[in-house]
């Protein structure tokens, strides 16, 4: 059997409907930009709080986990409550720390940020970045055009899944963009010590690219949803349903952990500490490399402004 996906669209399960789901948001929000006596913004008396985390990512500067959500940023510091950044409510669909308080994003503004909100464009943050813990933000490249719903950076580069074409593209400098491999696909992973080699996951297989994401055959393991790799031997992966897997052989070989009870929203693997966020089951935490879950945020949990 020919098990190569060179610039093929590999099937699309769960994940079909969540891209659906995304668009509805897209032409939602471009509603309310052609109708100027619709408000302006998705902000309400009422908090929403954390509602469908599309990120989780460590801060370096101050070990705190960040969460991307559809309804905006948040410091989850221990203790319960989310804090959240700077009373905005853009959409980030996708979320990476590249440095301490140093954050690339993705998704769709919050209408009230108008150097976010391209002229006459589609409402697509393209490629954002803030040097300033998500207190502010600034466009890079390629606003009111990409829809970034994953990102890794690694080696001076940053990999970009595009959902607007299916497309991997890469940048060296955040502003120029080098397309790929034609891929529909939930999550990336980069080798630490290789920058050639680029895993993606569609929760339905696992592609694996040995030249920088221009070509992806599929590797053998497990269905995974979402793909860590914090360290060049350490693979940690979670499925659909919500089930764990290690790999001490960077994806050779894999063994099942504890699982998460519920269907994961994003997955964070920072050495043998895990975090994940479930639906309707808030954000869970191991610190024993996932032989154990604990609570780190619940759903409707308390809110403070920063």
């Amino acid at each position: 059997m020919n098990r190569s996906v060179v610039n093929r669209v590999p099937r699309y399960r769960q994940p079909a409907m969540l891209l659906a789901a995304i668009l509805a948001i897209g032409l939602a929000v471009s509603a309310l930009r052609d109708d100027p006596d619709r408000p302006t913004s998705i902000t309400t008396d009422a908090d929403p709080g954390v509602v469908h985390v599309h990120g989780l990512a460590l801060n370096p500067a101050n070990g705190e986990v960040m969460a991307a959500t559809h309804t905006g940023l948040f410091r989850l510091p221990r203790g319960g409550q989310a804090v959240r950044v700077a009373d905005r409510y853009q959409d980030t669909m996708a979320f990476t720390v590249t440095g301490p308080d140093r954050f690339l994003g993705s998704g769709h503004p919050d209408l009230t940020e108008t150097q976010l909100v391209p002229e006459g464009g589609r409402p697509l943050l393209g490629l954002i970045q803030s040097i300033d813990a998500g207190q502010s933000w600034q466009p890079l490249s390629l606003l009111g055009v990409a829809d970034f719903h994953s990102l890794a950076s690694q080696h001076g580069l940053v990999y970009g899944l595009d959902s607007t074409g299916g497309r991997l593209l890469v940048s060296g400098d955040r502003l120029n963009w080098e397309p790929r491999a034609q891929l529909f696909a939930l999550d990336l992973a980069v080798s630490p010590t290789r920058p050639e080699v680029v895993l993606a996951s569609d929760g339905g297989m696992l592609l694996a690219s040995e030249d920088g994401g221009r070509s992806f055959l599929l590797r053998p393991g497990p269905e995974l949803a979402f793909v860590e790799w914090p360290s060049p031997a350490v693979l940690w992966g979670v499925s659909l349903t919500g089930e764990v897997y290690l790999s001490r052989d960077a994806g050779t070989t894999w063994t099942e952990r504890t699982g998460l009870d519920g269907e994961p929203e994003s997955f964070l693997a920072t050495g043998d500490e895990l975090y994940a966020s479930v639906v309707d089951g808030g954000i869970v935490r191991s610190t024993d490399a996932g032989r154990r879950w604990q609570l780190h945020y619940a759903n409707g949990g308390t809110v403070a402004g920063r």
